[in-house]
């Protein structure tokens, strides 16, 4: 459709951009005719442990109780149960014992 200068004299750039709602629209056009979402669910508590127990084990730490209740904690002050809190809970840990 063409745009002509009057249409943009009341127009704000936002990130660089004239338009970018129109951005958003063409994402949301290729997700809806190629089909592809792709999404992140956080983990269970179940699976979350066991990210953290994996990750103590490549640091050569045992997974107990004492690092079992303090991955909980440490995820929950996080507001997420995810692979990268998991991670960053098996340097936390590491730090605190070394």
């Amino acid at each position: 459709m063409p745009e002509s200068m009057q249409d943009n004299l009341d127009s704000t750039m936002v990130d660089s951009q004239l338009h970018p709602s129109d951005s958003i629209e063409e994402k949301i056009s290729l997700s809806d005719r190629f089909g592809l979402w792709l999404s992140f669910h956080p983990f269970t508590q179940d699976q979350y442990l066991a990210v953290v127990e994996q990750t103590l084990e490549t640091r050569q730490l045992e997974m107990n109780e004492e690092a079992r209740a303090e991955a909980l904690r440490f995820a929950t002050t996080r507001g997420s149960r995810s692979g990268r809190i998991a991670f960053q809970f098996g340097a936390y840990w590491e730090s605190l014992l070394n």
